[in-house]
């Protein structure tokens, strides 16, 4: 079956999906209120994944910032997938959720489901993401290079017969994945060549362990865990392939976004204020004990905080050492307001890499597609309430460090030009 054939496949299973989802309302993992009628009584009903990006969600419930800006009913379900939540926010059995930043720009720009609407209030972290391979290929690769990388995947071919080097990904559209297929390029290996498959970040470390997976890219912690176990080790993080790239967002339902604005940006103001506490070096540790229950991450907090502290530390595993990252080069929620804002560069980043990889077959129209998602003008009001600095990047050119290339957004074919 062809490559096209199948992402095809894919999109309409994704479609209907979301046609036959049950539009009961999930159970809550944690409630500040009880269910109610429907309508505007209801309680507002916000998905969460269990990576350690959702803790500007989980800190504004600890922290009382939900109260605090007015709203007395929330509920935080915790969901098995990322396509969970995108389905359920796409139907409306969510309201909010967290999500990987690119993909509601896939959902908008799909063959399947274009001109279908997620919207992105703010973004929620930067970075977070990491590369993890098998334990044995760290003597051919080791850390945040390309160079052996061919050679490893092209003996990975030889010595497993049975089904083509296999990678997997959170989901189809995500930085994990566009990050995973610009590291192949990077690596002279053409991306069709292997199997990419998406895979809840909960269950990588477990495809891994039984030789389904000869690498994952997902959220942490999962890529402590597979250190700590000995199954695989840390090649690239996120943020030596791209610094400060978008990662996760709190996505609305286009519907509710509509209806009830205001709760939206009450929602919004008490998560970006969440943002700024943790990035505060000392509300670190609170907040890895806050996520490491069992309603949230269910980790112990000794696997969270390495790579959740302000300074993060890697043990990168395979014998490779440790990795020291600068105050807030790794994980990010809120940078100086820069973190949290949702630049319209990124969405055109996200949607030329789709094209670049095959995932939509017409280019979309960039610009209807920032402004029918991006909610910058919420943004704006939020910011300006709590006096949080805006950035003046919003369109302008940057630089992913994984292929070097000059990508500019008010140029998208003379960008996609440029890469290898």
């Amino acid at each position: 079956m062809s490559k096209r054939k199948l992402q095809s496949m894919n999109r309409r299973s994704f479609m209907q999906s979301v046609g036959a989802l049950s539009a009961s309302l999930a159970l809550g993992c944690n409630r500040s209120g009880r269910a109610g009628a429907a309508g505007a009584s209801r309680p507002i009903r916000i998905g969460i994944l269990a990576t350690t990006d959702m803790a500007p969600i989980v800190m504004a419930e600890k922290l009382g910032y939900f109260k605090k800006n007015g709203l007395d009913e929330v509920i935080l379900t915790k969901e098995s997938s990322w396509s969970n939540i995108r389905d359920k926010l796409l139907i409306g059995e969510l309201d909010l959720g967290q999500i990987l930043f690119g993909v509601p720009f896939l959902v908008y720009s799909g063959d399947d489901s274009a001109g279908k609407v997620i919207k992105i209030a703010l973004t929620l972290n930067v970075n977070n993401q990491t590369l993890t391979l098998a334990k044995d290929l760290a003597p051919t690769v080791g850390y945040g290079h390309t160079g052996g990388v061919k050679a490893a995947i092209e003996d990975i071919r030889k010595r497993n017969t049975s089904r083509p080097p296999t990678f997997g990904q959170s989901l189809n559209g995500s930085l994990p994945d566009m990050l995973l297929r610009s590291w192949l390029a990077a690596s002279k290996v053409d991306p069709a060549t292997v199997h990419i498959v998406t895979v809840p970040p909960p269950q990588a470390v477990a495809k891994m362990k039984v030789g389904e997976l000869d690498g994952f890219y997902t959220a942490e912690p999962w890529h402590e865990v597979a250190v700590r176990e000995g199954v695989g080790f840390t090649h690239y993080a996120s943020q030596d392939m791209w610094q400060d790239a978008p990662d996760k967002c709190l996505a609305v339902n286009a519907r509710f976004a509509a209806e009830r604005r205001d709760e939206v940006k009450r929602v919004a103001k008490s998560v970006l204020e969440a943002s700024r506490w943790l990035d505060v070096p000392s509300n670190r540790i609170e907040g890895a004990k806050a996520i490491s229950e069992r309603a949230y991450v269910n980790l112990p907090v000794d696997l969270i905080l390495p790579r959740f502290e302000v300074e993060a530390r890697f043990n990168l595993g395979g014998g490779l050492g440790e990795k020291q990252f600068p105050p807030l080069g790794a994980l990010a929620f809120y940078k100086g307001g820069r973190a949290s804002f949702p630049h319209r560069s990124h969405g055109v980043w996200y949607m030329a890499q789709y094209v670049r990889f095959g995932l939509v077959r017409n280019p979309p129209d960039y610009n209807a597609a920032t402004d029918a998602i991006l909610m910058q003008d919420l943004h704006r009001e939020v910011a300006g309430e709590l006096g949080v600095p805006l950035p003046d990047d919003d369109m302008t050119p940057f630089v992913a460090q994984i292929d070097g290339v000059n990508f500019d957004p008010h140029d998208v074919g003379g960008s996609l030009r440029r890469y290898a």
